[in-house]
């Protein structure tokens, strides 16, 4: 190596001594005196356009000299020199860069042979190609640190002799590079093919967002040091020493663990490939030595792969729940919780992107959230990014996950590919709640599950799920199933499945595989399998029984009875029900499930004078069997009295101003149903205050109906904290537009003097026309202050036109209470704190949307706080999103405008426009506010920047993909021809549309000689429908080769040294997918060259050097006076053709020789 280095010099000594013959021009000196044209001789002293010989001088002083033509010059400069696109800037001579930058979107060239660039100072930036030309040199001597961020073709030598050189835009060529000791090298950025030697004596740095490949021989001096950095385990997630040729190894190298990555024992990286390998180096160190964290090095003839021995891991022994909530927020990757006694823990728990075992030993963990009064806590055990929950070591304890509480949607959930959770049991029975949600992970439940909604719910291909238990649903909200399984998910329990409920699914396969290992049982449809959008099939095995309601079984849209079996069975041992597609296989058929009746629907009461009548409607079912029946009660069940079949009945005889409740109930074969109850109090002359069939209100059974403008307008009469229990609900749409509520000031909000505190029940009808006139008043909207019981739901405004001073929204004017499934559309103006649903929320808004124009008027010392949807938020927002224009004068918002409460899963898309603390999203985001999962519109919104959020453009907004994390099974929909393409709300009643897939992951291109290998990984999404196969290309897409459902092609035939754009695409139902890109250049593999050392020859001698194995290698001993030749010998085997001959040959092993000619002495003087 030395002797390559001292060569190095000097051909660099005579270079410098041997001087172009150009070299003898002028030199004139840049002034700009007239523009910034290079090509002006008026810029220059003296006033002549340098050319080819002459040396330009730009002085430090100088903003820029512009190249618009090409122009070949010897340079000095200490300026700045821009080369315009298209343009070449021709470097002759020896040339000198001393500080300032050579910029511009043209090429700069090294041209000639022995010319060069000497920088010792300022940047090379811009868009153009940096090239140094064959038998040219860029080299770099400097006291600081510099850079190129623009490409950099080297076909000559690029000499780094001192200081700091930061690579940023890529490069490629054939040319050699040396880095001297103590100077300092860095990949920064970019992807680097080097063809010719590389020689590092210095210290070098590949960085994360670099890749390098050593197309030749790479040499490490015994003084240097190699950087690489790691930021995980996967092939694509560190850095390497890729050489094609020779490695010889040597020095220090230094491994940094980037990105919060905590390697764990086991962990092992191929940090060096090579043609062949030489040596090792001498130390290898990281930067979490500290930690315990050692690297372990395997050399192979053409590598090195690292492994990590010790690591960072942690052992938090935790005795309550203060000590569990400490290590829950402290604990790294790869660390250990260790229970101490049994805890309960009351909050919930998530893991993004790291691992954690819990050793529980013969103590118990509970999850409990039921008693926590946050009502925004959906999720207990959050696992998501590749987290792992783990349980580790012997022992009796157990994991359990639990909760009653009504806000629950998911006990646990699991999102993301590597993703995985162990835990034992799950008990969540509120109305919502589902036990495992498994989006692209792994989860295994070594015990029960008791939910409310669903046991299991598993979507995105690929995903697992397995209950080494039973699942129980309780049905206690709407229909839902023991088993969701989507396209290609596995769910398997080796237990039970029972599911309560006539308008549930025991098990249910949406093109996934469903396996239960003993029965089901379910009052409603026993199983269902299906494709997903056509594609794929579902299939299911229960190994026990099945009894069901009905129908018994569902296969693709047919369904089954439990004789409609298909022979002969595609399962032995199993009952087949299939429509050809989808399959349900079942051990046996079990005893039908006969209940009694579900409760009578819509029972209304409706009182009168000394007097009740009672209706109803039929159960949602009768249980399997037919009704007989009606009762009725007006004791609250002490006594029923027969109705028969009639779904009506009159309570006369009553005593006026008495509460009396009242119940109903079917019966059938098995006996006496579920009944419903409401209250009614009879009285005299409240006739026509609410619409017939009002009960007292003191329950949603017997709320006040509305079903015109002077019901809604009575409302008013039943405001404050006394009527916190009273409930309406509105039966019919209503238009506002009319006389006196359409004249003067319009609608009086109603609750604008004393608040509104009970609950208003929408009935999914809309009120339109509402118009408003009061600038000069607070608390402006329909309804003008609902208080913290205050709750408002299913109801929609449309076509408003509201107008207020402070505190203004379309739907309320300042909300303490809470809000789900309504939206305002139309226009809201009001001074300060307006939106188009609520102008100042303290409490919670969920499932809500506002479409129109807001507008804050407000133009003092003010804030305005004006949002699409709220003004101002100090509560919280979720799963809901603003789709209007909205202006004003600060803190203006998309979708909020001042927040410090909670925002999460929510969107906008409209414009905003004022003058400060403007944003895409929200305007002002104090420092306790959240925002997660959420985004806006950038282009409609003409807003680059929000307090919050993050922005998309239009097409990313309309793509399901873009909103990671959000529930796309039963909140969200999305369908480019509904909301304008945006995701809705599932209860607005449109139907969702699978969409192309979006591009591959992870694609890679691999040359080799002739060939160059792709390998990729699927989408991240397959748009909703299963993907039918891939396609590659290697012309950049002009034309495409399907390839089926492989994640893996070789294109052969290709020419070495040329290089091509690859791409990669997924194909579903609806289209092509996205694509991926790559590039590769098959390289001829490198010829190894093996030496041949000759000993004892003498005068004339001939055969030592560098021959490749198989070669014929020519040897001649020379001659030696007052010898005579003898023989060849070699310790390493050569086979000579004729050892005994002076002049021989002999054929190249796979290997370095050496071979020595003997002589014998004859006397003389020799």
């Amino acid at each position: 190596m030395k002797r390559i280095i001292s060569l190095a010099l000097c051909f660099m000594l005579a270079f410098t001594l041997c001087q172009p013959a150009f070299a003898a021009g002028d030199t004139i000196t840049w002034t700009g005196d007239s523009s910034n044209n290079w090509n002006v001789a008026g810029n220059w002293n003296p006033e002549q356009v340098p050319g080819a010989g002459d040396t330009a001088v730009i002085p430090a002083s100088t903003v820029a000299a512009a190249v618009y033509d090409t122009t070949s010059v010897t340079l000095d400069c200490s300026g700045e020199v821009s080369v315009e696109s298209g343009k070449t800037l021709w470097l002759t001579g020896t040339s000198y860069l001393k500080g300032g930058k050579l910029s511009g979107d043209g090429n700069i060239t090294i041209m000639v042979d022995n010319n060069e660039l000497q920088w010792s100072g300022g940047s090379i930036e811009g868009n153009g190609t940096f090239t140094v030309g064959a038998n040219t040199r860029l080299v770099i001597d400097t006291f600081s640190d510099v850079g190129m961020s623009r490409p950099l073709e080297n076909n000559g030598q690029v000499m780094l002799t001192n200081g700091e050189l930061l690579l940023m835009g890529g490069g490629t060529g054939t040319g050699t590079f040396t880095v001297s000791g103590g100077a300092y090298l860095h990949f920064r950025q970019g992807n680097y093919s080097i063809g010719g030697d590389f020689v590092n004596s210095g210290e070098m740095t590949i960085w994360n967002k670099s890749s390098v490949c050593f197309d030749a021989d790479y040499w490490q001096e015994d003084e240097s040091t190699l950087v690489l950095k790691v930021w995980g385990d996967g092939s694509d997630q560190y850095c390497k020493l890729d050489v094609a040729g020779a490695a010889t190894l040597g020095g220090i190298l230094e491994i940094d663990f980037i990105k919060e990555y905590a390697p764990l024992p086991g962990d092992s990286f191929e940090i060096v490939t090579c043609g062949s390998r030489a040596n090792e180096f001498s130390e290898i160190r990281n930067n979490m030595e500290d930690v315990g964290i050692t690297l372990v090095p395997t050399y192979t003839e053409t590598g090195l792969t690292l492994t990590v021995s010790g690591g960072a891991a942690k052992v938090w022994e935790v005795k309550d729940a203060e000590e569990l909530e400490n290590a829950l927020n402290g604990f790294k990757s790869g660390d250990t919780i260790k229970l101490l006694d049994n805890i309960t823990y009351t909050s919930p728990v998530e893991v993004d992107g790291e691992t954690i075992y819990f050793e529980l030993g013969n103590y118990n963990l509970l999850v409990d959230t039921s008693d926590n009064p946050d009502e925004s806590i959906n999720y207990i055990l959050t696992v998501k990014n590749g987290g792992k929950v783990k349980l580790d070591g012997a022992g009796t304890g157990k994991f359990n996950i639990t909760s009653s509480s009504s806000d629950i949607w998911e006990g646990v959930r699991v999102l993301g590919a590597d993703s995985e959770v162990t835990v034992n049991n799950v008990d969540v029975t509120g109305e919502e709640a589902t036990g495992v949600y498994a989006k692209d992970g792994n989860v295994v439940i070594n015990g029960d599950i008791a939910a409310g909604h669903r046991g299991v719910t598993a979507v995105i291909a690929g995903t697992s799920v397995t209950v080494n238990g039973n699942i129980t649903v309780l049905g206690n909200g709407l229909a839902g199933e023991g088993i969701y399984a989507d396209e290609k998910t596995t769910v398997s329990v080796t237990g039970d499945v029972t599911v309560e409920g006539t308008d549930y699914i025991g098990v249910h396969a949406a093109g996934g595989t469903i396996e239960v290992g003993r029965n089901v049982v379910s009052s409603g449809i026993g199983a269902k399998a299906k494709s997903r959008y056509g594609e794929g099939k579902g299939e299911v095995k229960i190994h026990g029984s099945l009894s069901a309601g009905s129908p018994f079984i569902i296969v693709g849209t047919i369904e089954k009875t439990a004789a409609d079996i298909a022979d002969p069975t595609t399962e032995p041992g199993f009952l087949t029900y299939s429509d050809g597609v989808n399959t349900v296989w079942i051990g046996s058929v079990g005893d039908p499930v006969v209940t009694a009746p579900t409760a009578p629907q819509s029972f209304a009461a409706a009182p009168g004078d000394g007097q009740v009548a009672l209706s109803w409607a039929a159960p949602a079912s009768n249980g399997g069997s037919a009704i007989s029946r009606y009762e009725v009660s007006g004791d609250s069940g002490s006594t029923w009295v027969t109705a028969n079949t009639s779904t009506t009945h009159t309570f006369t005889g009553l005593t006026n101003d008495t509460e009396y409740f009242f119940k109903v109930r079917a019966v059938n074969s098995v006996g006496n149903g579920a009944e419903a109850s409401v209250l009614a109090t009879p009285a005299a002359g409240t006739d026509g205050e609410f619409a017939p069939g009002s009960g007292n209100g003191t329950t949603p059974e017997t709320a006040f109906l509305i079903a015109t403008p002077e019901h809604l307008n009575n409302v008013r009469n039943y405001l404050g904290v006394e009527n916190a229990d009273k409930h309406f609900k509105l039966t019919a749409n209503l238009n506002l537009n009319v006389a006196p509520y359409n004249i003067g000031e319009g609608w009086e909000p109603i609750g604008m003097l004393v608040d509104f505190t009970g609950s208003f029940d929408g009935g999914g009808y809309t009120i339109s026309g509402l118009v408003i006139n009061r600038p000069a008043q607070d608390d402006i909207g329909l309804f003008g202050y609902a208080e913290t019981t205050a709750k408002i739901r299913n109801l929609g405004l449309a076509g408003v036109k509201v107008s207020g001073g402070n505190y203004v929204g379309g739907l309320v004017g300042q909300n303490r209470g809470q809000v789900t499934n309504s939206y305002v559309t139309g226009d809201v103006t009001g001074e300060s704190r307006v939106g188009g649903l609520v102008g100042n929320n303290y409490g919670s808004i969920a499932y809500s949307y506002a479409a129109g124009t807001v507008i804050g008027t407000e133009t003092g010392i003010n804030y305005t706080y004006v949002g699409g949807l709220v003004g101002s938020n100090i509560g919280s927002v979720r799963n809901s999103f603003a789709r209007g224009t909205v202006s004003g004068q600060e803190d203006i918002g998309g979708l909020v405008g001042y927040n410090s409460g909670l925002i999460t899963v929510s969107y906008s898309t409209g414009a905003v426009s004022g003058d400060s603390y403007i944003g895409g999203l929200v305007g002002f985001n104090h420092s306790e506010g959240s925002i997660t999962g959420s985004y806006w519109d950038t282009e409609t919104s003409s807003q680059t920047s929000s307090e919050g959020g993050t922005g998309k453009t239009t097409a990313e907004m309309k793509q399901q993909i873009t909103y990671e994390g959000w529930d796309f099974d039963t909140i969200w929909g999305i369908n480019s021809s509904k909301n304008n393409g945006y995701p809705f709300l599932k209860w607005q009643g449109y139907e969702a549309e699978p969409t192309a897939p979006s591009a591959p992951q992870n694609f890679t291109a691999r040359p080799f000689s002739g060939l160059v290998v792709l390998d990729w990984d699927d989408p991240t999404s397959d748009g909703g429908s299963a993907i039918i196969k891939y396609q590659v290309s290697k012309d950049n897409g002009a034309s495409w080769t399907d390839v089926g459902l492989s994640t893996s092609y070789t294109f052969a035939g290709l020419t070495d040294g040329t290089k091509y754009t690859f791409k990669v695409r997924a194909v579903n139902s609806v289209g092509n997918g996205a694509e991926a890109s790559a590039t590769g250049t098959p390289t001829a593999t490198p010829v190894t060259a093996y030496t041949v050392t000759v000993n004892g020859s003498y005068a004339g001698t001939s055969g030592a050097g560098q021959y490749a194995s198989g070669a014929q290698v020519s040897i001649h001993a020379g001659s030696r006076s007052n010898y005579s030749f003898t023989g060849w010998t070699s310790p390493d085997g050569v086979p000579f053709a004729n050892a005994n001959n002076a002049a021989t040959t002999f054929i190249m092993p796979t290997k370095n020789v050496t071979i020595t000619a003997t002589w014998s002495y004859n006397g003389g003087g020799g």
